[in-house]
């Protein structure tokens, strides 16, 4: 363990109350859609199933798991696309000590170095869709009951 004199028990707090507010603000986000993704779900889909003789994992696993897919989906792409561009957490929780994207563009900006901030934020954009893009082609969110 590092026990040298630059990194006390605050930074540990510091890092850790970071964490736990990023956690605190976007779980939100991640909760509403699965929320409303399985307040679709029919309950005589579920109540045929126990029916037939299903366990509580089978139903779980062949029923529950498929049909709230597009809302953990939707779930992933607010929490990726927020996460991304994040820089007023880091700095006012963390002050401005954790380098993220955001806050490397920010920083370019107040130095006045414009090229850099907007290369970096044009990188940011694509990595953005591209995530996107591979989260939609692994979950079809337009399927339907």
């Amino acid at each position: 363990r590092d026990r040298s004199p630059s990194r006390g028990l605050g930074d540990v707090y510091k890092r850790q109350g970071y964490t736990t507010a990023l956690v605190q603000i976007y779980v939100v986000l991640c909760v509403g859609p699965i929320f409303f993704s399985l307040a679709k779900i029919d309950a005589d889909i579920i109540e045929a199933a126990k029916d037939m003789g299903a366990t509580a994992f089978q139903i779980f696993r062949e029923i529950i798991l498929p049909l709230s897919l597009p809302g953990v989906a939707i779930g992933m792409i607010f929490i990726f696309v927020m996460l991304m561009g994040e820089f007023a957490t880091a700095v006012v929780v963390y002050g401005g000590k954790t380098i993220t994207v955001g806050t490397v563009i920010m920083n370019y900006y107040a130095i006045a170095n414009y090229p850099f901030a907007a290369v970096n934020a044009i990188m940011l954009m694509l990595a953005m869709m591209a995530g996107v893009i591979i989260i939609l082609r692994l979950v079809n969110i337009r399927k339907e009951l």
